[in-house]
Formats: C-alpha cells, sequence, structure tokens
C-alpha cells in the first residue's frame, strides 16, 4: 500500500472516529453559579441610596398599613376620580388615578423606621407603555430612584397557536393586554438598586405622594409593610426536611421557551431560532416560532412567565436551554420567582455567561439547586436585573461624573482650544486633580479585574476600562501633556458611556424550561456533527428556493378582488407588525391582498431588473425613487409613481382597476398621449417641459440607458389634466 493511500486511509478513519466520538457524547450542563463562588465585586456604596439608608437608624418595626380611598387626602390631591369597583372584581370603592396629576395619603404610624411600600393596582388601557409615578415621602423626594417607579402591564398571545402564510412560515400571534390585579413592590426603575427600596417614616402623621409620569393606573391600595429578607439555598432546603417525597428515575417537564403565558412588553412575542437543529420546532425550508426571548428581552424590569403542570409532589432541579450570545466578556442575569415569590437568596440573581452555542444552564453552585413543588399548576417568572454590574454602573458612572468635572476645571483655565505649545501648569494650579485622576484609575483597574474573573478573558468590556486607566496613568506621570490630548480624554468619557449603555442590556434566549429529576440531567445540549451537516445543507439548499423576506397574505385569494405588491425598508420585526395589520385592517376592508417583502436592498433593485413594488416604504430622502417603463395590457388609466414623507407609491387614477401587465423596455418610438402638460427628467437632475396634447418627439438622451414613463393624474377625474413623465436611469 502507497504512502498516499495510508495517509488517506488515515483521514478517513480518523474522520469517522470524530464523528462517532461526537454522535456518542454527551454535553454537561453548566451550573449558573459556579463560576462565581470566588469572585466578589467592588462595592462603592456611595450613592445617594446608600446614604439616604445609613442616615437613620436602621429599625424595622413589624406593622402593615393599607391606605386606601379613606387615607386619600383630597384638598392635596387632583387628577383622579373614585370609581366602583365592581366592574374590576372588588366590593369596594377604587381611585382612578389619571395621565396628570397627584394623589397624596396621609396616615399615622406608631413607630419610626425603614418600610417598604408596595402598589396593588389595575392595569387600565392607556397608551401600552409602563406606568411611571414620581414618589415623595413628606413632601421630599428622598433619593433618585424615587423619581421614577414603574409598574408593568400584562400582555400576552392574542391565540395558543401559530398560524401559517402562504409560505409555510409561522406567524407571529399579536400580542393583547390581559389586564388584572397585580401588586408589586417599589423598585429602582433602572435596575441599579438590588431589591425593594426603603422610605424612612417618622412616627406618628405620615404622607406619600404620587406625581403622575406616564398612564393611568385604577388603585385599590398603597401597602407600607415589612418585607422578609430572602434565606440562603440552605435554609430553604432545610425548611423542607419533613418533606419524604424523592423524585428518581427520569421524571422531567418540559416547557417550550415560546409558550409564554404572560409577559410585562408586547415586544417580548415568540421568536423563530435558526441556529440549531435540534430547537423544537424546527424546519430548514421554512421559520418555526421555537424560542422565547431573545435580543428585545434586554431591559432591566422586563419579565416573562411560563405555567408548568407538576404532577409528582417532590424535589425538582431546574435546568434551561438557553443562549447569552450578545454581551461578550460579561454575563447576563435573571431573577426567579416561582408562584409570584423569590425562593431564596441565590434565585434572586441567576447568572448566564458567554457562549456563542447554546447551553444548559441548571441552577445550582456545587450541585444543582432542589425546589419543592406541589402537584397542580404553578408559576415559573424571570426578570431581568443587573445583578451584579449594578454596583459596576454605579461606579463608571461616578467616573464619568468625576472626570467630566476634572475637563470642566481644565477648560476653564485652557480652553477647549489650548496652545500645544504653551505648559498650563495644571498641576499646580489644580492641585487636587492628579489625587482625582489616581482614585479614578485604581477604580477603573479594580472593575476591569473583577470583570476578567467573571469571565477569564479580557474583552471590549475590560478593553474601554483599561484605556482610560492608562491614559489616567500617563497623565499622572506626564501632566504637563494633559492639555495636549483633550480631544482623546473626552471621547474616553464617552465611550465610557456607551459602555454603560451595552452593559446595561441584558438579551437572553430560551429554548425550553425543564424540571427533571436531581438523578436525571439533560443528555442533549446541540446537534451533533451529523445533525449540523444534515440541517445546513438543508437550510442552503432552501436558500435558493425559499425567499425568507417574503410576508406573504394570510387571507384567502378567493376572496379578494386583486393583490399588490409593497417593498418594506425595514427588519423582519416591523415587517410582522405591519403584515398583522395589514391582515387586519386593511385586506378585511379592502379584500385587496398585499404581499410584503422586507427588503433593504430595495431602493437599487428596479434600476437594475426594470421591475418594482406597488408600495415601497422606507426608501430614504437620498435613494433614487424610480418607476417601471408601463404598458398596460389593459384599457385601464396608466399609472405613475409618486414619493412622499419616504413612502413611493404607484397610483392609477381609475380606483376600479386592479390588474395590470408591465413591460420593461427601452426608450421607445411614440409615447403615450397626455394633456395639458409633458415633463421629461434625467437622472442628473435636468427637466425638460413641453406644453400641448401632442407626444413630444424631443426627449433627453439616456445614453442607452432604461427610461420610463408614465401619465400622472392632476384632477379628480381621470379624464383630465394628465402630464407624462419620462425618467432617465
Amino acid at each position: 500500500m502507497s504512502i498516499k493511500r495510508i495517509i488517506i486511509l488515515i483521514l478517513v478513519l480518523s474522520l469517522v472516529g470524530i464523528v462517532i466520538y461526537d454522535v456518542m457524547s454527551k454535553d454537561e450542563p453548566i451550573l449558573s453559579h459556579a463560576f462565581k463562588t470566588s469572585i466578589e465585586i467592588e462595592q462603592p456604596g456611595n450613592s445617594d441610596y446608600d446614604q439616604y439608608v445609613e442616615s437613620y437608624p436602621m429599625e424595622r418595626p413589624e406593622t402593615t398599613h393599607h391606605l386606601g380611598v379613606f387615607s386619600l387626602d383630597e384638598t392635596e390631591s387632583t387628577g383622579y376620580e373614585i370609581v366602583q369597583g365592581d366592574d374590576y372584581g372588588l366590593d369596594k370603592n377604587l381611585i382612578l388615578s389619571h395621565e396628570v396629576g397627584t394623589l397624596t395619603f396621609a396616615f399615622d404610624l406608631p413607630e419610626s423606621g425603614y418600610y417598604n411600600l408596595a402598589l396593588s393596582y389595575y392595569p387600565v388601557a392607556g397608551k401600552s407603555s409602563r406606568i411611571e409615578r414620581l414618589v415623595r415621602v413628606n413632601d421630599v423626594i428622598p433619593f433618585k430612584a424615587s423619581e421614577r417607579i414603574a409598574f408593568s402591564r400584562i400582555w400576552v398571545n392574542e391565540t395558543n397557536d401559530f398560524k401559517r402564510d402562504s409560505n409555510g412560515n409561522d406567524i407571529i400571534p399579536r400580542q393583547i393586554e390581559a389586564p388584572r390585579w397585580l401588586e408589586r413592590s417599589f423598585t429602582d426603575a433602572e435596575g441599579l438598586i438590588n431589591g425593594n427600596l426603603l422610605y424612612h417614616f417618622e412616627q406618628g402623621e405620615n404622607t406619600i405622594s404620587f406625581e403622575a409620569l406616564k398612564e393611568p393606573v385604577l388603585i385599590e391600595h398603597v401597602k407600607v409593610y415589612q418585607e422578609k429578607d430572602l434565606v440562603s439555598y440552605d435554609a430553604y432546603k432545610t425548611s423542607f426536611r419533613n418533606e419524604t417525597d424523592a423524585l428518581t428515575g427520569t421524571e422531567m417537564i418540559v416547557v417550550q421557551g415560546q409558550d409564554m403565558k404572560e409577559k410585562s412588553a408586547p415586544t417580548l412575542y415568540p421568536i423563530a431560532d435558526r441556529t440549531s437543529a435540534i430547537t423544537t420546532p424546527q424546519d430548514p425550508f421554512a421559520l418555526r416560532v421555537n424560542a422565547g426571548g431573545g435580543y428585545n428581552w434586554r431591559v432591566a424590569g422586563d419579565w416573562i412567565t411560563y405555567e408548568i403542570d407538576v404532577k409528582k409532589a417532590g424535589f425538582y432541579a431546574i435546568s434551561m436551554r438557553a443562549r447569552q450570545s450578545f454581551l461578550r466578556g460579561a454575563y447576563v442575569t435573571r431573577q426567579l420567582r416561582i408562584n409570584g415569590e423569590i425562593p431564596f437568596l441565590e434565585a434572586a440573581e441567576i447568572p448566564f455567561v458567554y457562549s456563542g452555542e447554546w447551553n444548559v444552564y441548571t441552577l445550582g453552585e456545587h450541585e444543582p439547586y432542589l425546589f419543592y413543588f406541589e402537584p397542580g399548576r404553578h408559576e415559573i417568572s424571570l426578570e431581568v436585573v443587573l445583578g451584579d454590574f449594578n454596583e459596576s454602573i454605579r461606579s463608571v458612572t461616578e467616573v464619568i461624573n468625576t472626570l467630566n468635572r476634572a475637563y470642566r476645571e481644565i477648560i476653564m483655565i485652557t480652553t477647549t482650544q489650548p496652545d500645544l505649545y504653551r505648559d498650563y501648569q495644571l498641576d499646580t494650579r489644580l492641585p487636587d486633580l492628579l489625587d482625582t485622576f489616581d482614585e479614578t484609575k485604581t477604580m477603573l483597574e479594580n472593575l476591569s479585574e473583577d470583570l476578567f474573573a467573571m469571565t477569564g478573558e479580557s474583552s471590549s468590556q475590560t478593553a474601554i476600562l483599561d484605556k482610560v486607566a492608562l491614559q489616567l496613568a500617563d497623565f499622572i506621570e506626564q501632566p504637563e501633556t494633559i492639555h495636549k490630548r483633550l480631544s482623546e480624554y473626552q471621547n474616553n468619557i464617552s465611550a465610557l458611556g456607551a459602555w454603560i449603555l451595552e452593559i446595561k442590556e441584558q438579551p437572553l434566549t430560551i429554548d425550553y424550561i425543564a424540571l427533571h429529576a436531581p438523578e436525571h440531567g439533560i443528555e442533549r445540549v446541540n446537534a451533533n456533527i451529523v445533525e449540523s451537516f444534515v440541517f445546513g445543507i438543508q437550510k442552503f439548499i432552501a436558500s435558493f428556493v425559499i425567499d425568507y423576506n417574503s410576508l406573504s397574505s394570510t387571507a384567502d385569494a378567493s376572496d379578494l378582488k386583486g393583490s399588490i405588491t409593497v417593498w418594506l425598508g425595514t427588519g423582519r420585526d416591523q415587517a410582522n407588525i405591519m403584515r398583522r395589520m395589514i391582515d387586519e385592517d386593511f385586506t378585511e376592508r379592502h379584500k385587496i391582498g398585499v404581499n410584503l417583502n422586507s427588503s433593504r436592498w430595495m431602493s437599487f433593485f428596479p434600476p437594475l431588473t426594470g421591475e418594482g413594488p406597488d408600495v415601497a416604504i422606507g426608501v430614504g430622502n437620498g435613494s433614487p425613487s424610480t418607476t417601471r417603463c408601463e404598458m398596460p395590457s389593459t384599457t385601464s388609466a396608466p399609472l405613475t409613481t409618486t414619493k412622499s414623507n419616504n413612502v413611493s407609491t404607484r397610483a392609477r387614477s381609475s380606483p376600479t382597476a386592479i390588474s395590470v401587465a408591465f413591460t420593461p423596455c427601452r426608450r421607445p418610438n411614440s409615447f403615450p398621449s397626455c394633456s395639458i402638460a409633458k415633463t421629461f427628467s434625467t437622472n442628473s437632475g435636468s427637466t425638460f417641459r413641453k406644453h400641448g396634447r401632442k407626444s413630444s418627439t424631443s426627449f433627453p438622451n439616456c445614453n442607452g440607458k432604461t427610461w420610463t414613463s408614465s401619465c400622472r393624474s392632476t384632477s379628480s377625474k381621470p379624464s383630465k389634466a394628465f402630464f407624462l413623465r419620462t425618467s432617465c436611469f
């Protein structure tokens, strides 16, 4: 046997071995909290809220008060009305707070101390955004977070099943509000403060005022109470030590990520993921809704709720097949609630580390956490929180404020355009400047080290922190060069601001959530090499025959008078919204089908192909707007293209004409006869106009390029006042 054949045989056997190993191997789940055991984030402790909490003795009286209609101070309140609660399932009077106004509640407390606040509310119809209120205690805003307290609405899918369009793609169901009574504690709307907020009240008479910022809300009561501290996981397990329901074998309950029961925003609709062959359901030739969350699920305070039906009581582990491929060099965090309650302290912050692949995250540290479930239906909610990063964000925010103050002090001496050849002696004239730079540099270095410890790698998240720290160190060593690098200094401050915006976004995609016996883990995490290869080949073939940009009408073609083609120059999310609006309103009323196509290149296709849509939406002002050469095959009135407010539309003077054939053409020997005036335009902007009823024989030279012509009506009557427009492109 020749050496060449031996090498080929070795390569073939190696490839077969790799395939067999990949097919037979089992993926190991990731314990969510395992990597955090040795990580400690720097706690700045200098926010206005921290100072507020430390300004009074930490006394937490065990008392609860409900402030309803009878506690309302009518003389100090505006923008409200008292309504009967019968229509809302309550046998009492309620307070309807309008979008503008202030509610003030007066009450007496037997003891002074810190209290938590909660609101029992019903999200009445409004503008579909979060309900927001500014909270004052005894006519004072105690800390910045109290300037905006947000309360979410409840959204659900209009239908539980997924309809399909004529191309076989799943259609995302419409998101509708499903209001019900809720009780939510007051938290920081930006997520920068962990847990529920504390407010200090004095002994005796106190007031709480709510100034409306956004949206109306129906209020049952304001609750002044003491929230119990969360217990540790060990204490949680100990509380169930008398339970003997042990799970053995292969018990597993799975809920798919797209089967969300409720969510806090209409943008948290189910999504279609095509990155894995084993995401369920999956089809290489069509879009299947098979996941939840995604990039839209990234704002602190947004939550998704799933419902799980437990048949057998016992201790279950919770695992999630999820993908966090958005935030490299960091991790995203979710807060877990079971039936509205956080079971133990560790469940308040569940981290999901970055990975380009799907992973199974099992909640646990050294071993999986066990959650006790009784038989019946249970709700599992996941809420976006910033977790450890809220302290980092607050630290970087303080760094930005410090560096901006230093910048203002510097330019008061140097101006914004300093003399590069002059020594301004900034270290002498600003004696605290270098000490400020040194303290800030140390803080940035500590933050960078923490991020590196979390992820085990340097990334763009640490790079900007290191870059600013390096510049500050250089300023300390060479203060005479500070004024020469003010532009770079200012750019670095802006980059820190961008860092905050990026780290605040916490997206996560969920394929499924599984409750399972502790001994029975998730065996399949990613598709093996054979499945991935076959799925990739199928998608490649489908790319030649399937138009994924097309969103066809769901209406029955036999009920339609005709159809038009619309090109939309935005993403698929916007196209799905427009698809739904068209089907529910336009097609329903006019019996005209609409073939919607989402294409970002639409403004370039008509000149190249000689074809274009009936309507083009999202065409930029700087993009060419062209008309096809239109030669009607019927006697219907000719068409024209107009462009207004970034919408190009081909309109026919006769509204009854539906079907017409178009033929791309070159410059012909004759032109349609139009009355009143004729206008001819070249792509260089030149315009030629000739009045009269006869066709003109003098047209601009197109140099062999394609031209178009059409007649436009300048009158409401089809038979009068047309002008001819011809364009070269």
